[in-house]
């Protein structure tokens, strides 16, 4: 694959804005505080956010991706705020639309703002919230599910948040968790299979499909079904698929099971403050995926592609980040390889093309095609290699700690 075609997703989620409730005493949980200035890009996140899109030349996108919880416990005033905000980045961005994903922030499933209607405020955002089309619209509500083409990329918005509201007698309520119902998962799967296979999907939702012990071992609030979500999809061989999602509000880009199951990339939070257990693991960031689309189906397995960060930080606006610091300023995925066995080829090469020379990482990443795609983990552990078992220094840019260079010793 040459990857000469692409498409660009913006990727937003996890906002909590907060207006204030009646006799609420505690600080705001968001950065977006409603009663404060929305005006300093150092203050607010999406006012500095357009101000970055503006001065960076090529920040552009195809499509926006806003992954849910707009407002603080189903906030009225900072849902509308929220999605207000993120049309103004879609058209910034030069995005030809804006797709999103209920969270369990977006259901007034505790009744705070009304007595009997969970999805009332959220069903009536303008535009349309999750997709601004009515037949779209529709199914997402009546189906829990709907399905957009872009660009020759398959996506479906899947609401994980879909029961919140309810609980069984004697049972904990759903909304201290994501679930996807076995209907659900078989009227999905049968509609795509019927629709046929795709070169590109990507699945977009809230709720982490897979238990996260990165952020807290007591977590039990990830997707239910969700293995069986992922398994379906799967074994539909329909083509390749991406997972988007938010929830927990830490980055994370790691792959479902082997070489044929999707890449899933969880999205930080753009706003919120950081949990107060950790406020040195969390982040506030904003991403742009480039996405290689395959010339042709059936030609790869698992998707390739990278993500561009920005970081922004409480009265200091957005930068973008340093290695290490959350997902850092460039992610690879796709790249299903033995980073041992790519140490070895990448370090013979090395030697025997440019022994006692330094030599450019970008020059690497050319000559060994898959490192670029490597997920930052890997990379890690590639980068690891190299030097204990043979002897290659490495050498990072003063910018943002990336490498720049290999010398071969």
């Amino acid at each position: 694959m040459n990857g000469s075609k692409s498409i660009r997703i913006a990727v937003l989620t996890d906002f909590h804005a907060y207006a204030g409730r009646p006799g609420d005493k505690v600080a705001s949980p968001s950065w977006l505080d409603l009663s404060k200035v929305q005006s300093d890009p150092g203050l607010n996140a999406f006012t500095g956010l357009l101000d970055t899109i503006k001065a960076t030349s090529g920040m552009t996108a195809d499509v926006v991706l806003c992954c849910g919880d707009l407002g603080d416990k189903a906030d009225p005033a900072g849902q509308q705020y929220v999605w207000s905000e993120v049309e103004k980045v879609r058209v910034a961005l030069g995005a030809k639309l804006t797709l999103g994903a209920a969270g369990n922030h977006d259901v007034d499933s505790r009744y705070i703002y009304s007595g009997f209607d969970a999805k009332g405020h959220i069903q009536a955002l303008k535009p349309g919230f999750p997709v601004d089309s009515e037949k779209g619209w529709l199914e997402y509500w009546a189906k829990n599910f709907t399905i957009v083409e872009i660009d020759d990329v398959r996506f479906v918005l899947l609401n994980s948040a879909a029961y919140h509201g309810a609980a069984k007698e004697g049972q904990p309520p759903e909304y201290v968790h994501g679930r996807v119902s076995d209907h659900t998962i078989g009227r999905l799967v049968a509609e795509l299979k019927n629709d046929g296979e795709r070169k590109a999907n990507v699945l977009v939702c809230h709720h982490h499909p897979f238990k996260n012990d990165k952020v807290t071992v007591s977590d039990y609030s990830q997707m239910q079904n969700g293995d069986k979500l992922i398994n379906d999809l799967v074994e539909a061989e329909i083509g390749p698929w991406l997972v988007i999602h938010g929830h927990k509000h830490e980055g994370r880009l790691f792959y479902a099971g082997g070489n044929n199951y999707p890449t899933v990339f969880a999205a930080a939070s753009f706003s919120a403050k950081p949990y107060p257990d950790q406020p040195r693991q969390t982040f506030n960031e904003f991403y742009i995926v480039e996405l290689e689309i395959p010339e042709d189906l059936g030609e790869v397995a698992s998707l390739l592609g990278t993500i561009l960060t920005w970081s922004w930080s409480y009265g200091a606006g957005w930068r973008r980040p340093q290695v290490n610091e959350g997902m850092g300023p460039r992610a690879g995925f796709g790249a299903r390889v033995d980073i041992g066995a790519l140490a070895k080829q990448i370090a013979t090469a090395l030697r025997r093309d440019h022994a006692g020379k330094p030599v450019s990482w970008s020059l690497v990443e050319t000559e060994h095609g898959y490192v670029s795609h490597l997920v930052p983990e890997e990379l890690a552990g590639l980068i690891l290699r190299l030097g204990k078992h043979h002897n290659l220094g490495i050498t990072r840019d003063n910018d943002f700690g990336q490498i720049a260079e290999v010398q071969v010793r």
